[in-house]
């Protein structure tokens, strides 16, 4: 765990670094000076309390319907453990969700696992319609060169998920991969339930492309609020890949790039940097209570993901 931790922070800053090489330094520590930190802190405070609730609110739902029912209140320590390990080792961050699955519902680590790649799934075709439609919206924005990218990923979901809600399997091995058990979740998932899920994601992401502007008006950046709007799938789609705490490095990169001759660099980067790091300091004490019971089985484990992994054995026909 303290190997992978010490990699995943390194990737990190050395990202940092390479964005910080055509910076004044100087610049970006009178922009972190001069910020309000009263704008900053509300804005930040309520784009994490937002996404910590509203993904606990998306697993509950998302358990319910798989596996056995969920309650919102019962998945918070849980959902509380694994905010804390994405500041702690972000590679081992989904073990609270696997072990929640296994010990309180009994279901297995396979299923599990897939159960939490269907979680990923719902996200993929979230991010890639959101930036088709802000490219689409505002073609004016950087964003609109990803949009033939964000499509295709978009048109591959949607396919799939056709084929899993209304393909009729004919092929010997569509019948195998339909029948797994450990796919129950993408076997059971009809119009109905992505929906659903889907509305829960966009509620959770509407509101931080607003939340994202008042930061940047908190560190005197005027950049227009479409063209923030535009901009923040890209932002917390690459911010949120499960490769860095809180997108720290990679948050930084689009940001500067993204509103690069709409605002100077360096106070940009001192925004979307201490962004990153609030972020990653408001899952600490999350550690505290209930989220230390999933946290010490980890550690016990030394973070070996082979240690949780298992073969499930068939379901009978």
């Amino acid at each position: 765990m303290l190997l992978e931790a010490l990699t995943v922070y390194s990737i990190a800053g050395a990202i940092v670094w390479f964005e910080l090489r055509g910076i004044n330094f100087s610049q970006v520590m009178s922009s972190l000076e001069g910020a309000r930190l009263e704008w900053f802190i509300g804005a930040t405070l309520a784009s994490f309390l937002i996404w910590f609730f509203g993904e606990n609110l998306l697993f509950a739902r998302m358990f319910s319907y798989f596996h056995k029912h969920t309650g919102f209140r019962e998945l918070l320590p849980a959902t509380a453990a694994a905010y804390f390990l994405q500041a702690i080792n972000i590679l081992v961050s989904n073990v609270a969700m696997l072990v929640f699955l296994r010990m309180r519902k009994g279901i297995g680590w396979v299923t599990a696992g897939f159960t939490m790649t269907f979680f990923g799934f719902i996200d993929g075709i979230m991010f890639s319609a959101s930036i088709v439609t802000a490219g689409l919206l505002v073609p004016s924005s950087p964003i609109r060169r990803f949009v033939p990218y964000a499509g295709a990923v978009l048109a591959l979901f949607l396919l799939i998920a056709a084929w899993w809600m209304w393909r009729e399997p004919r092929l010997r091995f569509e019948r195998w991969l339909r029948n797994r058990p450990s796919l129950v979740s993408f076997r059971k998932a009809d119009l109905a339930i992505y929906c659903e899920l889907l509305a829960i994601r966009f509620g959770i992401m509407a509101p931080q492309g607003f939340l994202f502007w008042v930061c940047m008006r908190a560190f005197g950046l005027y950049v227009p609020l479409v063209q923030v709007l535009a901009l923040t799938p890209l932002i917390f789609g690459v911010g949120g890949l499960p490769v860095t705490p809180a997108g720290l490095g990679f948050l930084q990169a689009v940001a500067v790039s993204g509103f690069a001759g709409l605002a100077p660099e360096a106070p940009v980067f001192a925004m979307s940097f201490a962004f990153s790091v609030v972020q990653i300091l408001y899952r600490i004490p999350l550690g505290i209570g209930s989220a230390h019971v999933f946290t010490q089985m980890v550690i016990r484990t030394g973070g070996q993901r082979e240690a949780i992994t298992v073969v499930e054995p068939p379901l009978a026909e």
